[in-house]
Parts: C-alpha cells; sequence; structure tokens
C-alpha cells in the first residue's frame, strides 16, 4: 500500500513539476489554429478544441474562462480537462473506499484474534480455578477421612463401636 503511494506521490510530483510556466501567453498564441499535440508541446499551455486556440493555462485557477472546462486539453490530447477531472476523482474515490475497506478488514482481523486471545486467557483462568477446586475438594477428602480415622480412633478407646448392618454408625439406646 505505501508503495502505491510512493509512486502515486512520485507521478504527481513529475507531471506537476515538468509543468513550468517559462511560457507566455503569447508563446501560446503563436500555436493557435494548429493541432492539439503542437500547442500541449510548450509546457503551460492547454489547447480549446472548440476554437483551435492554445493558450497560456493558469494552474492556480482550475477552470480556464477562456475556454469551457468540457473543450480544454491540458497536459494531453487523450481526453478534455473535464474528462480527466472526472476520472481521477473517480479513481480517488476508488483508492479511497480500497483503503478503508482495508482498515476494515484489518480491524476486523484485530477484533476477532483480541476476541480468540481473551478466550484462550479466559480458557487458561477457567482451567486453573477447576484445577483448584479439585485441589480443594482431594484436600477436604482426606480431611474429612482423618477426621473419620480419629473418631473411630476415640470410639475403639472408648468401646463405641459402629454398628454396620442397618446403615447407621450408632445403636438406638433403650
Amino acid at each position: 500500500m505505501q508503495q502505491y503511494f510512493i509512486l502515486f506521490i512520485t507521478v504527481v510530483t513529475v507531471f506537476f513539476g515538468s509543468i513550468s510556466c517559462n511560457s507566455t501567453d503569447a508563446d501560446c498564441a503563436q500555436l493557435s489554429n494548429k493541432d492539439c499535440r503542437t500547442c500541449l508541446s510548450l509546457a503551460g499551455c492547454a489547447f480549446c478544441k472548440n476554437g483551435k486556440s492554445c493558450f497560456l493555462y493558469d494552474v492556480s485557477n482550475v477552470i480556464a474562462k477562456k475556454c469551457a472546462i468540457s473543450d480544454t486539453q491540458w497536459g494531453t490530447c487523450v481526453g478534455t480537462f473535464e474528462t480527466w477531472i472526472i476520472i481521477v476523482s473517480v479513481v480517488g474515490g476508488i483508492l479511497l473506499i480500497a483503503i478503508l475497506i482495508a482498515i476494515c478488514c484489518v480491524c476486523r482481523k484485530c477484533k476477532r484474534c483480541s476476541i480468540r486471545k481473551e478466550e484462550k486467557r479466559q480458557a487458561r483462568e477457567q482451567d486453573v480455578e477447576n484445577r483448584r477446586a479439585e485441589e480443594r475438594r482431594a484436600a477436604g477428602e482426606i480431611r474429612s477421612t482423618e477426621r473419620n480415622r480419629v473418631a473411630d480412633e476415640i470410639r475403639m478407646k472408648y468401646g463405641i463401636l459402629k454398628e454396620k448392618e442397618n446403615g447407621t454408625d450408632y445403636t438406638r439406646m433403650n
């Protein structure tokens, strides 16, 4: 993308740099009633197709008052100045839209990457939390088993035995 921008700047610089207004209006007027190529061979001149006149084109004033913009040829005989304004505007608009689409695609991709990264982070946190919960559960089971063992030792010491036949730990008092 940057290469195209540099290429565009180079072309514009060469195009506008080659246009030097060394010629005068009299020099351009001498080339009137000739063809377009002869008129445009002199830098800074513009050709009016309708009247076949050649005149000095003022770069600071885009729309020449000596000829209608639809009849003015400047810089090239391929098309009128109006045609080139339209072409450059359309190409510029297309480039602008393409740049905006590229920016949107990059932003969308970055957003998806960000979402994936966040999902991975949350999955890691969930794994850590699950591991900690499992460790707490295992430690709780160990403590419970130890408590039961100590309680059984105390019962054995004092002769209180569990009845295991009916599923209860103690016998019923009569």
